[in-house]
């Protein structure tokens, strides 16, 4: 009896079946894609550390004006 023939159909027959991703087998990014994802991900590093820089920027000028 064999296992891989299910109903007359063997797996290896399915069209497309060893390219279709499987959620343990992630599609891999198209030759653009990751280049978008990786300025994507600069741009939210910046616009965080930017954030942050303000933030403490404004804390400071506020201690500072308590000071006075």
């Amino acid at each position: 009896m064999e296992l891989s023939v299910v109903s007359g159909i063997e797996s290896a027959d399915i069209a497309g079946a060893d390219i279709m991703p499987t959620p343990l087998q992630p599609q891999r990014p198209e030759k653009g894609e990751q280049r978008i994802e990786l300025y994507f991900v600069a741009a939210t590093m910046l616009a965080m550390a930017t954030t942050m820089l303000h933030t403490n920027a404004t804390a400071f000028v506020l201690v500072l004006h308590l000071l006075q």
